[in-house]
């Protein structure tokens, strides 16, 4: 027989408390079993999306550093009554939140029933409609809606709205007035326009800077040296920056020697030796300002002045021969170029500009890009533009091609 445990007489009959002791145990031991069954996983069991067979449309507020997605859908109109009081998430401008974003509209529907759109705002939104195209999700994008005065503006309600409008235009079919609240699917740009697109942009704000140093240069000859204009038409040329970074003032010039003059010149015919002899007789009776502390001032400015816009001038140089060769060895680029009337930059704005021709269906809406739409005037175009629109896109620069990249939809 077994030892029994000391201070136990096996003659003795249990308590009560051992009976309760015993039964509180053996209840234990199921309870446990019971709660180690239920946590275990069941590698069979698959969640399914609660909306399996609709299209859930998601509209995304955009920001800085995190984002708002409204979700609407037939359903969750039906059961929300308002598109204002359907579910929305917040998440931030990362991996993580795009994948939370991700997770929530799984439980919805399958990724193959989204379609998304969003503002065309800034750059914020690029990083999030790169994983949306990465995931092959359909986005759709439209210009940025001016808010109804008295309405309380929130990012939960701007999404939600974002999604009834693309709703309504794709689920109901409903048409709208203004083109600017019509919603355009977006489609990824070719690999000319990807590499354009910030080339283009950049020659552009270049450009900007240009004019504004020579409008500035312009004006300090006119303070220094009025009479210099009379000879020299435009004082920003090259001949004329090297006299004026070489001479700054009217007295420099006027007390130069004639072997200086000339080396200054450098080998330009522009400036003939008759020219640089009435140059330095008319800088010699100036009638520049002669205060010294002002002249100081702006010979200063005038040198820093001159060597930035060289330097503009030589980035300028780098990116249009990138630009030219890029638009040489594509497609678009060779088709563009075949229109008479169409450089290398001008093609390079336009692929930039349209991304892919999938981002504009009609050939009005190519013209209203490329601004050749009718503005309450009536303005000719070129010869070519049916041959244009047919080929591949438009015919001309924009105006302002800052503003247009960044306002109309590429991918």
């Amino acid at each position: 027989m077994g030892s029994l445990p000391a201070g136990k007489d096996p003659a003795s009959p249990p308590t009560i408390g051992m009976l309760v002791k015993e039964a509180i145990g053996k209840d234990a031991g199921k309870a446990g079993l019971l709660m180690s069954r239920k946590a275990s996983p069941r590698p069979d069991l698959v969640a399914l999306p609660m909306l399996a067979h609709e299209t859930l449309y998601v509209g995304a507020d955009i920001g800085k550093k995190a984002h708002v997605a409204g979700f609407v859908s037939s359903t969750l109109l039906t059961r929300h009554q308002r598109f204002e009081h359907c579910p929305a998430l917040a998440f931030d401008n990362s991996r993580e939140g795009f994948r939370s974003l991700i997770d929530r509209i799984s439980t919805y529907v399958p990724l193959t029933q989204v379609q998304v759109v969003l503002e065309v705002t800034g750059h914020y939104h690029r990083a999030l409609l790169q994983y949306w195209q990465e995931l092959d999700i359909p986005v759709y994008v439209l210009h940025v809606q001016k808010r109804q005065e008295g309405l309380l503006k929130t990012d939960k309600r701007d999404a939600l709205g974002l999604a009834n409008m693309l709703y309504n235009q794709l689920e109901k079919g409903i048409q709208v007035g203004d083109p600017l609240q019509a919603v355009r699917r977006l489609v990824a740009p070719t690999e000319a326009a990807a590499q354009l697109r910030g080339m283009v942009r950049h020659h552009y704000e270049l450009t900007a800077e240009s004019i504004q140093r020579k409008n500035k240069l312009t004006a300090i000859c006119d303070e220094l040296f009025p009479e210099f204009t009379r000879l020299l038409r435009n004082p920003n040329l090259p001949t004329a920056l090297a006299l004026r970074s070489r001479f700054p003032t009217p007295a420099d010039l006027a007390a130069a020697t004639w072997f200086e003059l000339r080396e200054a010149r450098g080998r330009t015919c522009s400036v003939s030796d008759a020219k640089l002899i009435e140059l330095q007789r008319l800088a010699a009776q100036s009638i520049g300002t002669k205060d010294p502390a002002r002249v100081r001032g702006l010979v200063i400015e005038q040198k820093q002045l001159i060597r930035e816009l060289d330097l503009i001038g030589q980035h300028l140089a780098q990116l249009e021969a990138e630009m030219i060769q890029i638009v040489g060895n594509s497609r678009e680029g060779k088709i563009l170029t075949s229109i008479p009337g169409i450089g290398p930059l001008a093609a390079a704005t336009l692929i930039a500009l349209i991304g892919t021709m999938a981002n504009v269906e009609r050939a009005s809406q190519r013209k209203l890009v490329c601004g050749l739409g009718p503005k309450g005037s009536t303005i000719g175009v070129h010869s070519g533009l049916d041959t244009l629109v047919v080929a591949w896109g438009q015919t001309d620069e924009t105006d302002d091609v800052s503003h247009r990249v960044e306002g109309y939809p590429m991918g």
